[in-house]
C-alpha cells in the first residue's frame, strides 16, 4: 500500500479548497436569484430585499418586464396562505403563472438549470463513444440521433423489433 506523503496532499487540498471558494462565492449564486420565485423561499424576505436580488437576475437573464412581474409575484405569493406555499413544487409554479409570462420564462429556465454536472459530463463522454475517427463524417442530425439512442437505451431495448422497423419507416420514408 502507497502512502501518501503530506507533500502531495497539501498542495491537492489546496486546490480543492480554492475551487471550493471560486465555485460557491457570490459571484456563482446570482444565476440561482431566481429561485426566489419559490412562495416558500419569498416567504423568508422583506419586499426590499427581494426586489434587490431580482434586479440582478433581471438583468442576467434578460426576459422582458421580468423585474415587474416579480414585484407583483411578491404580492401574488404574500396574500396567498403560506400553508399553500409551501407544498408546491418548482414545476408546480407553472401553473399559477398564466398572467405572468416573464415569470413562466424565469420558471422554466430555472427547471433547467442542472443540480450537478454529472449529466452534462455523461452527454459528452457519450458523444466521445459515438463521434469515433471512423464516423467523423456523418452529420448532425445522424451523431444527434445516435447520441439520443446511446441516452436512452433502455427505451430502445424495451421494444427493438418495433423499434427497428420505425428505424426502417422514416428512413424509407425520406429516401
Amino acid at each position: 500500500m502507497r502512502v501518501i506523503t503530506e507533500h502531495a496532499c497539501i498542495p491537492y487540498l489546496g486546490s480543492l479548497v480554492s475551487s471550493l471558494t471560486s465555485h460557491f462565492s457570490s459571484n456563482n449564486n446570482v444565476q440561482f436569484n431566481p429561485f426566489y420565485l419559490y412562495p416558500k423561499m419569498m416567504q423568508e424576505l422583506e419586499r426590499e430585499e427581494f426586489k434587490s436580488l431580482i434586479t440582478v437576475s433581471s438583468k442576467l437573464y434578460h426576459i422582458d418586464n421580468l423585474e415587474y412581474e416579480m414585484m407583483n409575484w411578491f404580492d401574488y405569493w404574500r396574500a396567498k396562505v403560506p400553508e399553500v406555499a409551501k407544498t408546491l413544487d418548482t414545476a408546480d409554479l407553472l401553473e399559477h403563472c398564466d398572467f405572468f409570462l416573464a415569470i413562466k420564462q424565469a420558471v422554466l429556465t430555472l427547471l433547467t438549470l442542472t443540480a450537478t454536472a454529472c449529466s452534462i459530463e455523461r452527454s459528452f463522454s457519450m458523444l466521445r463513444r459515438v463521434k469515433t475517427w471512423l464516423r467523423s463524417t456523418m452529420t448532425d442530425d445522424r451523431r444527434s440521433a445516435l447520441c439520443m439512442m446511446s441516452v436512452h437505451r433502455q427505451l430502445v431495448n424495451r421494444d427493438k423489433k418495433q423499434f427497428i422497423h420505425k428505424v426502417i419507416d422514416n428512413l424509407g420514408s425520406q429516401s
